[in-house]
């Protein structure tokens, strides 16, 4: 058979396929069918439901180990409604069977039933899973509000998975299957299809590695803004992760999983001028500050002959290598501008990128992320815009409004002009650190993008989006149960949070993510590049002091609670003073003098010696910041707490509403109702009396707990310790940071010098206490790029590559510090080496009386610290924690908690203030 008749062949029973899916979807219909289900409605998983079945039993056995033989699970594609995922638990006699639509759908149900009758938690840093003695009876069951719940950013490929071997595929895919995702982008692996596409073409191996990107840059590679960057791509390299794609795929199908496989979107290398000289190729804008050769890809025009050929060859490559659900990824315009603004050449350019998927594939949808809408409003104008999405017939197109949560487009653009969307989460950028969140933004547009669906809307389905993940997880758990539900309550879903993530009902860790949702996790404002602090970025003489979004004096206040609980100290017992340092021993504290120079009142040598003279902290000063009314209400409580830490009983007298960022009611419907008490979902009642005063609970240091760790055992709570230390320590840093300059231009010279030397003390101390935990280490990632170097040299530019893409991002620094991370080793010997010689080239200002060359500095602090680290192929990073956590963490809380109750804690007031007064002006 010649590989035309094949062709003729797949394509029948793809029309077979086709007919029997719309027959079978239009049978189960009872509802209007709008014009894009006639495509959307026949994606289905295409594993059987046994083997979904077969597929959550032995996530189970990872997960729970011989404790999931008290599970039993079930496949059964006719339960709920026809199109939407459905769940149904029932728990006796100690054992759960759980039912599902899918095998993603069954694996939520797990997730369901552990987190709320069994309080177990699973994320990505670490799993709480103590599993009560017997198995709670329940009985429950939840129908998904859309179709689709999709899973990563092109960029997540690139800023957190580029290194992960199967063993964290595998249990990546299981948090997916276990949190309800049922659409994930899946990229890896498609370089070495494309090369045997483009040797097909009569290129060669040479004309390609000056094309692939490296492994970690390789996102802006497919998406055209960047070529040869951190490469070239060894054979050997691209074949395994090929390999790896397979597997990936294979999984995810196991569950009902539904990847979606690239497609050719028109970047193609340069060489094939040489070949094709009378093809339609043009180079286009450079991107991100990038030089030649690195920048100003070629396009191929998709109205170019061409263009359709080799469309459908990567697409049969795709195919006949991964398989196909008949989803395709497919971003021309990425963060680029498109050679012509007509809405004739967009129009004839999206036909022609799904006409070569469909010449392949005739049941193809095409998948967009809409970022370029966000990144280039000024060019995608509503004609521009319904030219390219009008392009193809209505459900042909799949859009993901990549940050809907802050920037939705939908709006602007009718809509999508029909097409459907999924509303996504992005939240994160660069995979940075730092505490950040917008739930109350989140939940007023996410529920206004639901509340219309029975008008215009397209809405089909929501999504997680971040740039990379590993960061901020509470965000993501939250999001995720948005996902199966339309209604929640936060301050009791944040108590719910805590106790589940830690499997303590201590209420002093409730209420510490209580202030924590309400404060750093409720941004107001649009925060791009949250991470982009004072401390972690190139030093600079001009800079400001960073954004402050929220109540710094909350996050103290919940600093001190889960201090006190990783102390020791019982729930019912007052915290001893021991746990907080003097204030008069602040590091910062200083007096204006006369000239308006400052000096320190106490050294920072004595502080070290004041350890021992502590006193309880005094009043928060941010007690008259405007909080969202139900805040402002719970505060007023005489709070009444049961031994489970819950304060439903207190709740119930009380109708408590979370509030828009004007003070009005959002929509998103969150409330308690009087005299009726409604568990943290909104939806179902959940028995708390399982875990309270059960008879195989054992008192830990930390509050009640039931019978395993005790809460300062558990790896989720000693990451958290890290995680809100590490949030308070780089306050302060900034601080000091600004201080030091400040001393420069007052022109006291031993000020300066004095703290110079506190913040490199701070700064040694930050590295120490990132150290102690397994998710704060930069050995793990550069030991992962190294991993999959078949020979020392491609070793040393796969760590080269590791190491550029959280500092310099490029060759030469073109988006610097735009994913740096707060890991141990980032800090001893990159941020440090920053900040010491600023220090010093300040010191040269005032002793020489020469200005200080800002420009001067930067190209110095390039080449002698930021290149240098970043070339360091022979550095060795620890990939194991040193040290006890715990131990650290309250040593560094001793030594610097007392800086909030000076006038640092007020500066941030003022800030916080300020942001809360342009929020206001803006509207």
């Amino acid at each position: 058979m010649t590989s035309q008749d094949k062709r003729q062949c797949q394509m029948v029973v793809l029309h077979i396929v086709f007919l029997l899916s719309f027959i079978g979807w239009a049978a189960g219909s009872t509802h209007s069918r709008q014009p894009w289900e006639e495509h959307i409605g026949r994606l289905h998983p295409s594993s059987s439901p046994q083997q979904q079945e077969d597929a959550v039993k032995a996530m189970l056995q990872r997960l729970l180990g011989n404790r999931a033989a008290d599970f039993d699970i079930k496949v059964d594609p006719n339960i709920g409604s026809v199109n939407m995922d459905h769940f149904k638990i029932t728990a006796q006699n100690g054992t759960a069977q759980i039912t599902g639509s899918t095998g993603v759908a069954a694996s939520s149900g797990v997730l369901y039933y552990l987190k709320y009758y069994c309080f177990c938690h699973v994320s990505w840093e670490a799993d709480q899973l103590d599993l009560p003695k017997k198995l709670p009876d329940a009985s429950f069951e939840r129908t998904a509000p859309e179709r689709f719940r999709y899973y990563f950013n092109i960029c997540t490929l690139s800023y957190s998975t580029p290194w992960w071997t199967w063993e964290e595929w595998e249990r990546g895919i299981d948090w997916m299957a276990l949190n309800g995702i049922n659409l994930v982008l899946a990229p890896t692996g498609q370089e070495d299809v494309w090369r045997r596409t483009f040797l097909s073409l009569g290129l060669t191996d040479d004309d390609l590695k000056g094309f692939f990107a490296g492994p970690p840059f390789l996102a802006w590679n497919r998406m055209g803004n960047i070529q040869g960057w951190g490469g070239p791509l060894t054979q050997d390299w691209m074949s395994k992760r090929s390999a790896l794609n397979k597997q990936i795929v294979g999984r995810m199908r196991e569950f009902g999983i539904m990847p979606i496989l690239p497609a050719f979107a028109g970047h193609v290398p340069e060489g094939l001028q040489r070949l094709y000289p009378s093809a339609n190729i043009t180079r286009l804008s450079a991107w991100g500050h990038f030089t030649d050769p690195y920048t100003r890809t070629f396009f191929l025009d998709p109205r170019d002959p061409l263009f359709k050929t080799i469309g459908s060859n990567f697409i049969q490559e795709v195919n006949q290598t991964f398989g196909t659900d008949h989803l395709y990824n497919c971003d021309p315009f990425n963060e680029m501008i498109p050679v012509s603004s007509d809405p004739t050449y967009l129009q004839s350019l999206g036909s022609a990128v799904l006409g070569a998927m469909t010449d392949v594939d005739p049941l193809a949808v095409w998948v967009m992320q809409g970022w370029m809408f966000v990144n280039n409003p000024g060019f995608w104008q509503p004609e521009q815009t319904k030219a390219l999405l009008t392009s193809v017939p209505q459900g042909r197109m799949l859009i993901l409004d990549l940050a809907a949560e802050t920037l939705p487009q939908y709006r602007r653009f009718e809509s999508f002009y029909g097409q459907p969307f999924i509303f996504c989460m992005l939240h994160n950028y660069g995979g940075v650190q730092g505490l950040f969140g917008n739930v109350n933004v989140l939940l007023k547009h996410l529920q206004a993008a639901r509340a219309n669906t029975t008008t215009n809307i397209t809405v089909v389905g929501t999504g997680m989006t971040p740039e990379g993940i590993n960061q901020n997880y509470v965000m993501y758990d939250l999001f995720s149960e948005l996902m199966w539900i339309t209604e929640i309550n936060v301050p009791l879903w944040a108590q719910s949070y805590a106790k589940r993530r830690y499997g303590s009902s201590d209420a002093r860790l409730g209420e510490a993510w209580e202030l924590l949702m309400r404060s750093v996790y409720n941004c107001q404002t649009l925060m791009y590049n949250h991470g982009q602090y004072i401390l972690v970025t190139r030093p600079d003489v001009n800079r400001s002091m960073d954004e402050l979004w929220y109540s710094v004096a909350d996050v103290v206040k919940a600093w001190d609670l889960i201090m006190a609980v990783a102390n020791g100290t019982t729930e019912n017992t007052q915290t001893p003073s021991v746990m907080y340092p003097s204030q008069a021993s602040s590091v910062i504290e200083r007096k204006k003098t006369a000239t308006g120079s400052s000096r320190h009142q106490l050294g920072h040598s004595l502080l070290l010696k004041r350890l021992e003279n502590f006193v309880e902290p005094g009043p928060y000063p941010e007690a008259e910041m405007v909080r969202s009314e139900n805040w402002k209400i719970y505060d007023g409580l005489k709070r009444k707490k049961r031994s489970s830490g819950f304060i439903i009983q207190v709740m119930n007298d009380w109708r408590v509403k979370y509030q828009g960022d004007e003070g009005k009611e959002s929509c998103s419907k969150m409330e308690l109702e009087e005299k009726r008490e409604v568990p943290v979902t909104g939806q179902e009642q959940v028995d708390r009396s399982r875990w309270e005063g059960r008879a195989d609970e054992t008192q830990g240091r930390g509050g009640n707990q039931r019978q395993g760790k005790s809460v300062q055992e558990q790896e989720t709570f000693k990451h958290d310790v890290v995680d809100i230390t590490r949030q308070m320590l780089q306050l302060i840093g900034g601080n000091f940071s600004l201080r030091l300059i400040d001393d420069y231009k007052n022109g006291v010279l031993l000020a300066l010098r004095e703290s110079s030397k506190i913040l490199q003390n701070l700064l040694a101390d930050m590295d120490s206490l990132l150290a102690s935990s397994p998710a704060f280490l930069l050995g793990p990632w550069v030991d992962g790029a190294a991993s999959w170097a078949s020979n020392d040299q491609e070793r040393n530019q796969l760590v080269v590559n590791a190491l550029h893409q959280i500092t310099l991002w490029g060759p030469t620094g073109e988006i610097l510090d735009y994913a740096i991370k707060q890991w141990s080793g980032i800090f001893s010997d990159y941020l440090r080496g920053r900040w010491a010689l600023f220090a010093e080239r300040l010191e040269d200002s005032l002793l020489s009386g020469k200005p200080f060359d800002q420009s001067s500095f930067n190209f110095e602090v390039y080449e002698e610290v930021e290149r240098k680290f970043a070339k360091n192929v022979n550095a060795s990073f620890p990939t194991q924690p040193t040290g006890s956590t715990l131990d650290l963490a309250l040593q560094l809380y001793r030594k610097y908690r007392s800086v909030f109750n000076s006038q640092l804690l007020t500066d941030f007031s003022k800030q916080y203030r300020r942001t809360i007064r342009r929020i206001r002006d803006k509207k």
